[in-house]
C-alpha cells in the first residue's frame, strides 16, 4: 500500500447564487400606482437553500416586499431607474441583478 495525501476544500464560497429567472425591463406610467411581482425564483442557488434578497436602491416613491417579490409604489417622476436586487445566501455570497423600471408619461 502506498501512502497519499487526503485534503479537504470547503466549496461554501465557490458557489453563489444566480439569476434563474431574468427579468430586464418594466415600463410604468408616472403619477399612477403600481405594483409589479417578480418571479419567485429570480435566485436561486445550487444546494436551493433560502436566499436573502434585497434591494440596494432607494427611491421614496418605490419598495419592494422581499416575501412577495414584489416592487410596488407610486411613481412620481418621469425617467429610467435603475434598481440592484441582490441575493445572499447562509454563506453570505452575494450576486445582483439590475432591472430598468422606465416611467413615462
Amino acid at each position: 500500500m502506498t501512502e497519499s495525501d487526503i485534503y479537504w476544500v470547503s466549496t461554501s464560497k465557490l458557489f453563489k447564487p444566480f439569476v434563474y429567472k431574468p427579468v430586464y425591463s418594466y415600463s410604468i406610467k408616472n403619477g399612477s400606482r403600481f405594483e409589479i411581482s417578480l418571479p419567485e425564483n429570480y435566485f436561486k442557488n445550487v444546494n436551493n437553500t433560502p436566499l436573502a434578497i434585497k434591494l440596494k436602491n432607494k427611491f421614496d416613491w418605490l419598495k419592494f416586499d422581499a416575501k412577495k417579490m414584489e416592487i410596488f409604489g407610486l411613481a412620481n417622476i418621469i425617467g429610467d431607474f435603475e434598481l440592484t436586487f441582490m441575493a445572499t445566501d447562509k454563506f453570505s455570497n452575494i450576486s445582483e441583478s439590475k432591472i430598468i423600471l422606465n416611467v413615462s408619461k
